[in-house]
């Protein structure tokens, strides 16, 4: 009963070019009676002369948990701030698949959703690598580091020397950049350097000192007491003393 009919076109960067041009014309002299969204999830080419508005719909990573937590409610769901925290960390800040997890959380019925909610499902399971649990301690952040550090030996201790040796080289590397005050070394990558970099005020040769005892102890440990996971847990401990805390 509106005055103009709301017409949605879906995916349009999937169209094929003999797609775009059958609704050239269109396009081009659309209805006076409707009005037309065009959905993409690329910046249309500069090749296409419509005269429509183009309106960017990204969202900064800074909104996402606000955005999520708006999305989550128009399905009659509440996230708590830790479930917040656990999607955005098993899943990236892509609104697309976030917006799929909701979608999975609704059916399952509505209500008040907590990390354990999100980390009992086994849709949110994810692999972690040693260099995100490295990130994770370095920039104090306790409740991820231990929550990757289980996910990571789960069911496998065989890991737990994997990880030990990934944690020591890194922390060499950390140490080299300390040594050389913040100047890259010439094999450092850049991501590795820009991952690092921020947290160097923080540490002085102390830290170091005792980062690299704890390493020494905990190789020992995994070699020697049979009790993989309890070594790593009390290594995770003692390097997480020394964090920038978020």
């Amino acid at each position: 009963m509106a005055q103009r009919r709301l017409v949605v076109l879906k995916g349009f960067h999937q169209f094929p070019a003999s797609a775009v041009k059958a609704l050239t014309r269109y396009l081009n002299e659309p209805s006076e009676t409707t009005c037309m969204v065009v959905l993409s999830q690329k910046k249309p080419k500069a090749t296409f002369k419509f005269n429509w508005k183009v309106y960017p719909l990204n969202i900064r990573e800074s909104d996402i948990p606000a955005w999520l937590k708006h999305a989550a409610a128009g399905k009659g769901l509440k996230l708590t701030d830790d479930a917040t925290d656990c999607l955005i960390e098993f899943v990236g800040h892509e609104p697309g698949l976030l917006m799929m997890e909701i979608e999975k959380l609704a059916i399952s019925g509505s209500g008040t959703i907590t990390g354990k909610d999100i980390i009992s499902s086994t849709s949110m399971m994810r692999k972690y690598t040693p260099f995100e649990l490295i990130d994770s301690i370095i920039a104090g952040q306790r409740t991820r580091a231990f929550r990757i550090l289980k996910t990571m030996l789960a069911g496998n201790v065989a890991e737990a020397p994997v990880i030990i040796g990934t944690l020591n080289w890194h922390y060499k590397q950390f140490y080299s950049l300390w040594e050389n005050k913040g100047k890259r070394p010439a094999k450092m990558r850049e991501k590795t350097y820009r991952s690092l970099v921020k947290h160097l005020p923080s540490f002085c040769g102390d830290d170091f000192y005792r980062i690299f005892k704890s390493l020494h102890e905990a190789d020992l440990g995994v070699k020697t007491s049979g009790r993989s996971e309890l070594v790593v847990e009390v290594l995770l401990i003692k390097l997480l003393q020394k964090g920038t805390l978020n």
